[in-house]
This record gives structure tokens, sequence and C-alpha cells, in this order.
């Protein structure tokens, strides 16, 4: 018997088609850190310099999380943007050219 309830995640399924808009390399002029966005089948992945990849949960349009470290990736359907939200830092990163 568990004593404890399971957490509720929201995720949301997404095409491949809706995916292939988000990977790429970012950079932001906020902190010393670069991150690459990648589709893996039916999933994206992220990794910021130095670190290991880690997937992402789409949980609303545009905006994908990794709970375990609490990170929220926002992407902006308007522009090659994208803000990380993690410990109450918001940076907002530029897809590279």
């Amino acid at each position: 018997m568990k004593n404890y309830s399971d957490p509720l995640f929201n995720t949301l399924p997404v095409s491949t088609e809706d995916l292939d808009k988000y990977p790429g390399n970012n950079s932001t002029n906020q902190i010393p850190l670069k991150l690459t966005v990648s589709k893996e089948n039916l999933t994206l992945t992220a990794q910021s310099t130095g670190q290991d990849s880690f997937p992402l949960e789409a949980t609303a349009e545009g905006e994908f999380k990794f709970y375990q470290a609490g990170i929220v990736l926002k992407f902006n359907k308007d522009s090659d943007e994208l803000t990380l939200e993690q410990g109450g830092g918001n940076y907002l990163f530029t897809k590279d050219k």
C-alpha cells in the first residue's frame, strides 16, 4: 500500500510535424549557456552546455517541461525565441542562424 499520490502531469500529445519547428541551437546574452533542442521520434530533448540531454514533455502549445529539474521552455510561435524558466529565473534565448 502506498501512502502518497501520483503527481498529475498535464502532458499533451504532439504530432511530429508540430515538433519539427522547435529543434535548433539557441543562445542568450543573459547567462553563459547554449541550449540545443533536438527531436527524437515524437520527443523533444534539450541539452545545455556541459550537461546531459533531457526529455521534454508538452504541457501546452509551444510549452514543454522537464519536471525533475523544474525546467519550462516556452517557444514564441511568432519569432525564433524561447524562454527558459527555472528556479525563479527567466532567460530569453534566440535560435542561432
